[in-house]
């Protein structure tokens, strides 16, 4: 059964998630020094790296998502065209320094070709 239209649009919500990042490698939050930053401005430090990533990519449906950053969780909102830059737009987010976990919080607009259940 291919699912279009409202079907699609329910299973792809349904596909929101949570991804926690091993602690090796990505995902190191270094805490501002006293007196150097505050938490605010390294919450909106992080975002705007990532907002940068999605801005660089040559997909150009990325450039229009939002993302929020607090307390070392990465939330990503918006639309995307395919599973395929969901992915991507989630993957430029594994290695940004901060990030423990990643909310992902994008609605696929049009369905993948050959989806059947």
């Amino acid at each position: 059964m291919l699912f279009f239209g409202s079907k699609w649009n329910d299973l792809c919500n349904d596909w929101h998630c949570t991804a926690t990042l091993p602690s090796t490698g990505g995902g190191r939050v270094s805490a501002p020094a006293p007196g150097s930053t505050s938490v605010a401005d390294w919450n909106r430090g992080v975002a705007q790296r990532m907002r940068q990533r999605l801005l660089s990519s040559p997909y150009v449906a990325l450039h229009d998502l939002r993302c929020e950053y607090r307390d070392g969780v990465l939330t990503l909102r918006g639309r995307v065209p395919t599973l395929h830059t969901r992915q991507i737009a989630i993957s430029l987010a594994f290695d940004l320094e901060g990030v423990k976990a990643i909310v992902d919080r994008l609605d696929v607009t049009e369905p993948t070709r050959g989806l059947t259940t």
